[in-house]
């Protein structure tokens, strides 16, 4: 009788064992399915959000998502000669005859000077934050609760004259405006396609645009006139240009 229960509790370690290796092996070989965003968890005090996210290694990571999300869409939306004509990267005879890429001209501002994370309903992300030495201009980017995937990205911008492509290329002027620059802002909100579009983020990223237009027409002395005439505009980087 010995015998048949010492082979029994061996075939039961046997398959222990067997179990144990399968385990580890499928752990050694399944890659992780969704890679883990670089981003800490939303800290508690609004000042500890705003320095958590901006930290280098975040900063550059919702940098290059942004860039990415971006990539292919077109416009003239911001102008980054004043800050590469301060760096020494181009002479006052380069301004005004390059256009940058859409993913630099929303890098532009949303390298700036950060604000607070914020967590919206449907438990998004917003990231968001405004050009230096101008925050009338703000970049806004939305996330999903991991930070791994931009759900849409948006610019407080105003719309001014200017000179695509070659130096001698003609101003390309606004609609019945004569002047170099519009008054008023435009809030441009970015999403990949028409399906990806989220009314439920379109409405909250208009919420934090107003809020922000009104702060800073506050502080400028333009009042109300800034946020009732500020224009919201949907722009698709794939698919047909406007929703």
């Amino acid at each position: 009788m010995r015998k048949p229960i010492f082979l029994a509790l061996a075939a039961c370690v046997c398959m222990l064992c067997l179990g144990r290796a399968f385990d580890v092996a499928a752990q050694t070989v399944m890659p992780s399915v969704r890679p883990a965003s670089v981003l800490p968890a939303s800290p508690a005090s609004n000042e500890a959000s705003a320095s958590a996210w901006s930290d280098a290694q975040p900063r550059d990571y919702l940098m290059k998502k942004a860039a990415a999300f971006l990539q292919g869409g077109a416009g003239h939306y911001i102008s980054t000669d004043d800050r590469r004509l301060s760096q020494g990267l181009i002479t006052q005879q380069d301004v005004g005859k390059t256009q940058p890429t859409l993913p630099e001209q929303f890098n532009e501002v949303f390298g700036g000077v950060p604000d607070p994370e914020a967590i919206l309903v449907g438990n998004y992300r917003l990231f968001s934050a405004c050009q230096v030495h101008n925050c009338g201009v703000r970049a806004i980017l939305i996330t999903d609760a991991s930070g791994v995937t931009v759900q849409a990205a948006g610019l407080i911008h105003y719309r001014c004259a200017y000179r695509p492509g070659a130096s001698n290329a003609p101003i390309v002027q606004l609609e019945g405006r004569t002047s170099d620059c519009e008054n008023f802002p435009t809030f441009t909100i970015f999403y990949q396609s028409p399906q990806t579009k989220n009314a439920t983020v379109t409405e909250q990223m208009i919420a934090w645009a107003r809020s922000k237009v009104a702060k800073f027409a506050n502080a400028t002395r333009l009042g109300d006139k800034a946020n009732n005439n500020l224009r919201v505009e949907v722009q698709f980087v794939h698919g047909s240009s406007k929703g």
